[in-house]
């Protein structure tokens, strides 16, 4: 929930998203900033307490402002895997327009006071997969947001240390969708699949477009 603001804070906060968003998470220094914001720095820590604080405040508001993409609601004309592979190829759209405010936002997430940071994407689109969804068994889609959000953090975390790039990230994310879904059938979740294994819809390359 974003917080009331006045215009000093806003002014420390737009000079920190606006570093994080071009140069990235060690550009942010207390004193570049009070200095870019026209603000002292006994004003910078009174507001936000640490350099680390600040960093997470300002990837929360601008999760609030860029992260909520509009979802469709799920296609019953489509499989469950292809509505899903829809969903998770939107949520991660923000980021690659912003590929240093994802790695940003990792390092900020796993770091002191980051708790806040972690599953805020992953809350804002379960109810979507939920309702594409509404045939499986309850504790299956548990165990699918489980192992999907473990999933979700291995890759960025492997994308922040220049390990994995965006179409690596979608990629890992289709392979794990499709063999959790593209044969599990919700009228006999323990079985075999009546369905077939067709071709999966799109390539990583097709939608992740390099800013």
């Amino acid at each position: 929930m974003a917080q009331a603001m006045d215009d000093r804070e806003r002014a420390i906060l737009a000079v920190v998203t606006e570093l994080l968003e071009s140069e990235g998470y060690d550009a942010v220094q207390v004193r570049r900033i009070a200095s870019m914001a026209s603000v002292s720095l006994t004003t910078v820590y009174n507001r936000f307490g640490t350099r680390e604080a600040l960093i997470v405040r300002a990837v929360r508001n601008w999760m609030d402002l860029n992260g909520r993409v509009a979802l469709p609601d799920p296609d019953p004309e489509r499989s469950p895997y292809e509505n899903i592979q829809t969903i998770t190829r939107l949520m991660l759209e923000p980021w690659v327009r912003y590929p240093t405010m994802l790695s940003a936002f990792v390092r900020a997430a796993l770091g002191p006071g980051g708790d806040e940071l972690r599953g805020v994407g992953i809350d804002w689109v379960v109810p979507k997969v939920r309702a594409g969804l509404t045939a499986y068994d309850p504790a299956f889609l548990d165990d699918l947001r489980m192992v999907m959000e473990h999933v979700i953090w291995s890759t960025f975390t492997r994308f922040s240390t220049g390990e994995m790039d965006l179409e690596g990230v979608l990629d890992a994310w289709d392979r794990t969708l499709l063999r959790l879904l593209a044969d599990r059938s919700p009228a006999r979740p323990t079985g075999s699949s009546t369905q077939s294994r067709g071709a999966r819809a799109g390539s990583p390359s097709s939608v992740v477009r390099r800013p």
